[in-house]
């Protein structure tokens, strides 16, 4: 065979491999892959990618901290065959001080879209997953497909805006905040009008996330601008607008930090018009720096007192009090067992930390239990973080903490910042629920990967963001190859029950829902189990009361 022969040979295989679709914006190309599933003997796999597919205009420029807007309609096809790993802008530049300023751009409302080759009869169910990161890292980019494709759905992973540049508001329609939750909306309805062109079905659509992708799924449930761009959630650690230790802001709130972080960066003026035109003109890696000048600023606000449209009208435990939103939608939610060594894991790897914690817990306790900024703290947030502390840890006096108290310490956080949020949810929505509701306790401790950012090699615990790396593959770019037997099975049923979910509304595999008269939630350990243990209720019961001292 001659050398053009070959190489004509080796074009049509390479054409072969790419794949085309006609969004109703313009054409996409894609690529075929296939791999394999090592939890099923290497099982072979092939699927469809689409990478960086645009579902809304740059938000450059004059469209920085406004709504997303419509992408032109293109031509020429767009090349999705290659992962850019494009990012939208994380908090303080920390990409691109690490020289990774080709991943982090504002140049960021993408998505990616994977498709099982598959012989369907009917429309694949989709999955859109919600990045977690505290609303301030975090992206598509970092979750991977291999895992569910074997279950034959549609995998969406979408970009939103994050920091500053995705919830800065100063009250006005130029910056009217919430724009990263808005960016989930326009995903949304990209999903809406297109997925059907992709082989899947627009009325089985999961809204799908963990941590803040989590909180977002439920601020999304919240809102009348998402109602009808999904029937089904599936909520990985964290209910928005309920967590004592991790909610919106309120209008004055948020509209006091945007004017304190204007001043941070220069912008001195006093019209909020001048204003929002010098914060256009600012870098965005000094902007992104503010949340850690002034502490944390980006978190969604309730906006119905400063907009026409808004995206938030009210708070969402009046909303989901009152039952004005979808009550029909399907949800399965939860949280793992010891969410709290995201926080507690310091004190294990550097113990002289906690006494200097304990020193300030008058300013650290209200900061960490009740989000309140430095100058808003009151004398009550003292006297109830001081509460808190010493009903969990049973000590005499928060002096007498000591590092004999950080398991308990640890369910003081994760019942902060994830138990409680659930739990209260849970309690509103049976009431009100149309759909289907089940509940998750994630026990299982992996053997591999675990969300350690303290240095230890290995804490006996499940820790925050845990299952997220026996739930996707690749996951931040590592493909897990070599999962242990326990991991295996936990992520078989995971990835199982929750696909059952996506397409069915029941995720099955034993697990009861949770009706106005039972509530049960199924235990993920060794041995799936439906349970409900007191010391869970015990400690919900607690934070039923430390919430209403809060109101």
């Amino acid at each position: 065979m001659n050398l053009g022969l070959i190489l004509c040979f080796l074009f049509s295989i390479v054409k072969t491999q790419i794949v085309e679709v006609f969004t109703v914006k313009g054409p996409v190309q894609g690529t075929f892959k296939q791999t394999s599933d090592p939890r099923y003997e290497d099982a072979v796999i092939e699927y469809n990618q689409f990478f960086n597919v645009p579902f809304a205009a740059p938000p450059v420029g004059d469209l920085r901290f406004r709504p997303p807007q419509p992408v032109e309609e293109w031509e020429t096809p767009i090349n999705g065959t290659q992962e850019d790993f494009r990012l939208c802008y994380q908090v303080g530049g920390i990409l691109s001080l690490i020289g990774r300023d080709d991943i982090e751009t504002e140049d960021c409302l993408y998505l990616n879209v994977f498709v099982p080759r598959v012989k369907a009869t009917e429309p694949l169910p989709v999955m859109v997953w919600l990045s977690g990161g505290a609303f301030l890292m975090g992206g598509k980019s970092w979750y991977g497909p291999d895992y569910f494709m074997i279950h034959e759905i549609i995998f969406v992973s979408i970009n939103y805006r994050m920091g500053p540049l995705g919830f800065f508001t100063l009250g006005t329609d130029e910056a009217p905040g919430n724009v990263g939750l808005l960016d989930q909306v326009a995903a949304l309805e990209w999903v809406q009008e297109n997925i059907a062109l992709f082989g899947g079905d627009p009325n089985r659509v999961t809204l799908a996330g963990e941590s803040a992708g989590s909180y977002s799924s439920f601020y999304l449930l919240a809102s009348p601008k998402s109602k009808g761009l999904f029937q089904r959630i599936i909520g990985q650690s964290g209910v928005g607008g309920l967590a004592p230790a991790f909610h919106q802001y309120s209008p004055q709130q948020a509209i006091r930090y945007g004017h304190e972080a204007a001043i941070e960066v220069g912008c001195l003026q006093t019209d909020p018009h001048e204003i929002i035109a010098c914060l256009k003109e600012e870098s965005n890696f000094w902007l992104t720096l503010v949340d850690f000048a002034i502490g944390v600023i980006s978190e969604p606000v309730v906006d119905g007192t400063f907009t026409d449209d808004p995206f938030l009208p009210e708070y969402p435990k009046i909303i989901f009090e009152s039952g004005d939103y979808d009550k029909s939608v399907d949800i399965l939610l939860g949280t793992n067992y010891d969410e709290g060594i995201l926080f507690t894991q310091l004190f294990y790897s550097l113990p002289s930390s906690l006494p200097l914690v304990i020193d300030q817990w008058d300013t650290v306790g209200p900061t960490l239990l009740f989000m309140r900024k430095l100058l808003e703290i009151q004398e009550k947030d003292k006297v109830l973080a001081r509460e808190v502390i010493l009903h969990y840890t049973g000590a005499e006096s928060v002096g007498n903490v000591t590092l004999d108290d950080l398991d308990q310490m640890t369910k003081m956080f994760s019942d902060a910042f994830f138990w409680y949020g659930v739990y209260r949810f849970i309690e509103i929505h049976r009431e009100h629920s149309e759909g289907k509701l089940f509940q998750y306790m994630n026990k299982h401790v992996n053997d591999g990967i675990q969300f350690i950012w303290s240095g230890a090699e290995h804490i006996d615990g499940v820790i925050h963001a845990d299952e997220l790396s026996i739930e996707f593959s690749p996951y931040i770019g590592v493909p897990n190859r070599n999962l242990s037997e326990s991991d295996t099975v936990a992520s078989k049923f995971m990835t199982t029950t929750w696909t059952n979910f996506m397409k069915t509304g029941d995720p099955g595999m034993g697990w009861d829902p949770i009706t106005r008269t039972a509530w049960k939630y199924m235990s993920l350990s060794n041995v799936p189990t439906m349970e409900m243990e007191e010391d869970f209720l015990d400690r919900m019961d607690f934070w039923s009361y430390i919430a209403s001292q809060l109101d």
